[in-house]
């Protein structure tokens, strides 16, 4: 939401830096609170907070590609299905 955000108000400037830190502060507690709980070691939390922004500042970046030489698109076949990007320079 904040990559969103800041890609629609870029006159904030370098304050959409607190706003990505205020949107870290809920996965980190929930992190500290599944450790406390033995749910998860901490490893599973920093992969898990790592995957989780990746995703949240990617796939809003990959939306906003407007070329004609990209395109993205789901496949299935016999043998499984996945994700298909082609970029033709």
């Amino acid at each position: 939401m904040i990559k969103v955000y800041s890609d629609y108000h870029p006159d904030i400037g370098n304050n959409k830096y607190l706003l990505y830190g205020a949107a870290a502060v809920p996965p980190i507690v929930l992190g500290y609170f599944r450790i406390k709980s033995l749910r998860h070691f901490p490893s599973d939390i920093l992969v898990g907070i790592g995957i989780g922004a990746l995703c949240g500042i990617l796939v809003p970046e990959l939306h906003r590609l407007s070329e004609n030489n990209i395109s993205m698109g789901l496949y299935t076949s016999v043998e499984g299905s996945g994700l298909t990007l082609h970029w033709q320079p």
